[in-house]
C-alpha cells in the first residue's frame, strides 16, 4: 500500500502538464485496492503512456469560444478513462460535506463514466475562474466542472454527470453552479507607457486611466507650463476631464481659459504634461487673467477585476 501511494504521487507530478493522468491514476489505485491479487504496481496498460512517458493525446488549447477545446472523443481514447471510477463498483461517501457558499464541493468530485467529460482547459488559476470558463461554454455542452488546484486544470463535464453520486478526492473540487464572478486584483500603476506596444500598451493606459483623479482646486490666473504633444482644445468640461484622466496617459493637469467663441464667452480647455516629472503651472498674461489650472494625479495602485484586460488580448 505504501508503494502504491508513492507511485501515485510520482506519476501525478510527472504528468501534471500532459493530460488527465491524475484521474487515471486514481482509477488505477481504486482498482488495485479492490483487487486482492494486485501486487501494488501500476503498469503501462493502466497509465496508457507512450514510449517517452508522455501522453499520446492531442494537446489542450485555451480558446474562449470552445471551438478548439480538447473534446471527449480524444479523451476517451485513453483506456484508463473508460473505467474512471470502476463503474458501479465505486463507493459513494454519504458523509461528504455539502457545497460551500460559492456552490463548490471541496475535496470531492462526482463519479465519472464514459462520455461524461466534454473537455478540459489548462492553466486555470482558481475554481472561481473554472466556474466562469464553464459558464462561457454552456452552449457547447458544459454543465458542471471539476478543478484541481495543484495542476491548475479545469475539466468541463456534461449534463450526464450525477452530482448526487460524489466521492472524496483530495485536491479536486466540483461545482454545478457555472457563474462568472468578478475576481478583484490590485495592480501597480506605471508612471508612463513609453516604449510599450500592443497588449502591454493597452493595459498600461487602462491602469493609468483608472488611477486618475483631480487634486485640489482651480489655481486662478495660471495655465500649463507644458502642454501634451497632441495639444487639443476642448469646450466641454466632462469631455475634457475624461480625456485627461483616461484618454492621455501623459496628462497631469487641465487648464481653462475664458475665450470668445461664436459671439459668446466660453471656457477653452487645454492639457498639461509633467516638467521634470512633476506638475508645474505657468502664469497667465496679466492682460487676460480669466482662467486657471487644475492638477490631475494618479494613485500608485488600483483594484480592477482580473478579467479587465481580456478584451485587449
Amino acid at each position: 500500500m505504501v508503494m502504491l501511494k508513492s507511485l501515485f504521487t510520482l506519476f501525478t507530478v510527472a504528468c501534471a502538464d500532459a493530460d488527465l493522468h491524475l484521474l487515471q491514476m486514481s482509477a488505477a489505485r481504486q482498482s488495485a485496492m479492490q483487487d486482492p491479487q494486485d501486487d501494488g504496481e501500476l503498469n503501462d496498460d493502466q497509465l496508457d503512456l507512450g514510449d517517452d512517458g508522455s501522453s499520446d493525446a492531442a494537446p489542450a488549447v485555451d480558446d474562449p469560444d470552445g471551438s478548439l477545446l480538447q473534446d471527449q472523443m480524444v479523451l476517451e481514447d485513453h483506456i484508463a478513462l473508460l473505467e474512471l471510477d470502476d463503474g458501479d463498483d465505486a463507493e459513494v461517501d454519504e458523509q461528504l460535506p455539502p457545497m460551500n457558499s460559492n456552490g463548490v464541493y471541496p475535496d470531492q468530485r462526482p463519479i465519472l463514466r464514459r462520455g461524461d467529460i466534454r473537455g478540459f482547459l489548462p492553466r486555470i488559476g482558481s475554481m472561481t475562474e473554472c466556474q466562469c470558463e464553464g459558464e462561457k461554454r454552456k452552449a457547447i455542452g458544459a454543465s458542471s466542472v471539476i478543478y484541481h488546484t495543484g495542476i491548475r486544470r479545469c475539466l468541463l463535464l456534461k449534463s450526464t454527470v450525477n452530482f448526487n453520486n460524489r466521492i472524496s478526492h483530495r485536491g479536486w473540487s466540483a461545482s454545478e453552479q457555472l457563474v462568472c464572478k468578478k475576481v478583484m486584483k490590485w495592480y501597480t500603476v506605471p508612471k508612463n507607457c513609453d516604449g510599450l506596444r500592443g497588449f502591454d500598451h493597452a493595459k498600461c493606459t487602462k491602469l493609468i486611466g483608472a488611477a486618475g483623479y483631480t487634486h485640489g482646486t482651480w489655481r486662478n490666473k495660471k495655465n500649463c507650463y507644458l502642454t501634451v504633444s497632441t495639444n487639443p482644445k476642448m469646450y466641454d468640461w466632462e469631455q475634457a476631464k475624461d480625456y485627461c484622466l483616461t484618454g492621455n496617459s501623459y496628462c497631469n493637469g487641465i487648464a481653462k481659459l475664458t475665450v470668445k467663441k461664436n459671439g459668446k464667452y466660453v471656457n477653452e480647455y487645454t492639457f498639461c504634461k509633467a516638467y521634470r516629472d512633476r506638475f508645474v503651472a505657468g502664469n497667465l498674461p496679466a492682460t487676460w487673467p480669466y482662467g486657471g489650472v487644475l492638477e490631475v494625479r494618479r494613485q500608485p495602485r488600483v483594484e480592477l477585476s482580473s478579467d479587465e484586460f481580456d478584451k485587449y488580448r
